[in-house]
């Protein structure tokens, strides 16, 4: 059974009148599909993209079902993130507001547990908690779940992922048999459908995916830069104003801090959230970006679920995600309730592109690249938007208070375009005015920059080859026929001859002269030679010695001096003072 209206559900008036004022009109898929059935009190399995109304789909069967009389708990709702909790918890108390006798309260992490357990020893019908907090309470005795009726996981998935398994399936003991059990999820691993085999009676699977995992009126592109590039590609679409707020998401609480002060720096007003803030905070945080206080939040993974904010139409993956399911959610932020969005993701290296290949594979839809504008388009588009701005001053009248003030700023000798070019530097950030500059005057082209790097290349490689590509090409072969292996001579007069020019007598070259001493200190003497014979100059024979008998032969070219080694002094060792004489070198005595 699907139905068009919510008036075909035959609903309480305070639950039609609460639609109406909040403008439920025509139900969703999933609300069409899953609305009629949940009211009937059998177990659903419902699977939906996110952004598709799945709280009211378990919502109105919930406050419809359950008993208005008594105070305790008779539904519960159990959710991953504090978070979505939170979003929860304002969706159901909209629905339950015309309707007696039916309240609703969230219990969660984070936040002081002592209001927690004076509202539920007061009496809740409808409680919205996480597990771990829900365990808490159990284990304390302040939620009682004896006489539940009715039990909703919503984003089942996602709390298997969180690793609250071991909670769930204690909830899930821990409550009567004889109940409804309503699971909701965007993906249906494996785990799921185990949970729903042990837990679960006879359910209906009531599955509502388009052919894609993602909304169909988001537009979804990526943008291939390097890292230095990336925060200017970021600043110029969070600079345009053709959205209303975005959401830019980072893989680490540290880059999230980091980035949020570069886009401060670049004037661009924005807010952090991740898992390192208090609840407190992150709560007034997001009130804050609901009200429009600022136009960009910067956070983790935690804002993937759970933020439903209505003005949201960008999306940026300043980090791409390492799951593809945490893609699918983050880009389910925009595109809500029928409205369109926009998302980019950033990628640049091998690992993101094969990250966005697998989240292509799972959410079954096709990525298209976004070019960036150059520099000439960035400034023309910076230009256009100033004059407008200017435009628009002037055709309110709001210029006429400063007139008296332009008049003074303008010195002598100067015109006012001198006046508004130097204003342009105190409005003008220096890294836009340096694109302006680049655009006005021109740039190398980027063919003739990448031709100039090859032919340094070749002649690197030549050089390291033994090869000249000057002197193969014609360069520089006057100087060969010249004759002359240093310099050029040139007869600047026109119609001279080398014939008549006188012969000039080459000096001898130093390195020659150098040369050729060394070659006449190399040559033996009388000395030397009769030296070589064992003769002495007067003709008498040498005495023979130790140090002779191993005299290196005579090679025409002067002895290299060798460092003395001092030697050891041992027993009965002698220390020559000179050639022919010796001196003993008494033993020592040793030390009794």
């Amino acid at each position: 059974m699907e139905i068009t209206t919510f008036d075909e559900l035959n609903l309480d008036e305070g639950l039609l009148k609460a639609l109406k004022a909040i403008d439920y009109t025509v139900p969703s898929p999933i609300q069409a599909r899953a609305i009629p059935v949940a009211l009937t009190g059998v177990d659903i399995i419902g699977q939906a993209q996110t952004g598709t109304g799945k709280t009211a789909a378990f919502g109105i069967p919930m406050i419809q079902n359950i008993s208005k009389e008594g105070r305790y708990t008779k539904g519960l709702v159990l959710c991953p993130t504090r978070e979505l909790c939170i979003q929860v918890t304002n969706e159901l108390k909209k629905l339950a507001h015309f309707t007696k006798n039916v309240t609703v309260f969230a219990i969660y992490g984070g936040d002081p547990i002592t209001p927690q357990i004076k509202a539920l020893k007061a009496g809740v019908d409808i409680v919205v908690g996480t597990p771990g907090r829900v365990m808490d309470h159990i284990a304390r005795g302040t939620l009682v779940l004896d006489e539940l009726e009715i039990l909703a996981l919503d984003e089942a998935d996602e709390m298997l992922n969180m690793g609250f398994r071991e909670d769930l399936e204690s909830i899930l003991e821990s409550v009567p048999e004889k109940r409804q059990t309503i699971l909701f999820s965007a993906t249906m691993p494996k785990a799921i459908m185990d949970i729903t085999h042990m837990y679960q009676k006879d359910p209906q699977l009531i599955k509502v995916t388009p052919t894609n995992l993602t909304s169909v009126n988001v537009e979804q592109y990526y943008i291939d830069t390097d890292m230095k590039a990336r925060l200017k590609a970021l600043t110029f679409l969070l600079s345009s104003d053709d959205y209303s707020q975005a959401i830019v998401f980072c893989n680490t609480k540290a880059k999230v801090d980091e980035l949020s002060n570069e886009l401060a720096e670049n004037q661009i007003k924005n807010d952090v959230l991740h898992g390192d803030l208090g609840q407190e905070k992150r709560n007034r945080i997001l009130n804050k970006f609901r009200k429009g206080e600022f136009k960009v939040l910067v956070a983790t993974d935690v804002a993937a679920r759970g933020i439903d904010v209505p003005n949201v139409d960008l999306v940026c993956n300043y980090d791409i995600s390492f799951d593809p399911e945490y893609y699918v959610h983050r880009i389910g932020r925009t595109g809500r309730a029928g409205k369109e969005g926009k998302a980019y993701s950033f990628i640049a290296g091998a690992r993101d592109k094969r990250l966005l290949r697998q989240i292509e594979s799972f959410a079954k839809v096709k990525i298209e690249r976004y070019k960036l504008p150059d520099v000439k388009d960035v400034a023309r588009l910076e230009m256009e938007k100033l004059k407008k701005q200017v435009e628009s001053i002037i055709a309110s009248g709001q210029e006429a208070v400063y007139q008296d003030i332009a008049e003074d700023l303008i010195p002598e000798d100067t015109n006012a375009i001198q006046v508004i070019a130097a204003l342009m530097i105190k409005i003008m950030p220096p890294g836009k005015h340096d694109w302006l500059k680049t655009a006005n005057t021109g740039s190398y082209d980027r063919e003739e920059r990448s031709g100039r790097h090859e032919r340094r290349d070749r002649r690197r490689d030549d050089r390291d080859n033994g090869k000249d590509r000057r002197k193969d090409s014609g360069y520089g072969r006057s100087k060969e026929r010249s004759g002359e292996k240093y310099g050029r001579q040139k007869d600047r007069s026109p119609g001279a001859t080398n014939a008549n020019k006188p012969e000039k007598t080459q000096k001898p070259k130093k390195e020659d002269l150098v040369k050729k001493n060394k070659n006449h200190d190399n040559e033996p003497s009388l000395e030397d030679i009769l030296a070589g014979l064992g003769l002495k100059s007067t003709g008498k024979s040498i005495k023979p010695n130790r140090e002779a008998d191993y005299a290196p032969e005579y090679t025409g070219k002067k002895p290299k001096k060798e460092k003395e080694k001092p030697k050891k002094e041992g027993f009965y060792s002698a220390i020559v003072k000179s050639k022919d004489e010796y001196t003993a070198i008494p033993r020592k005595r040793r030390k009794k």
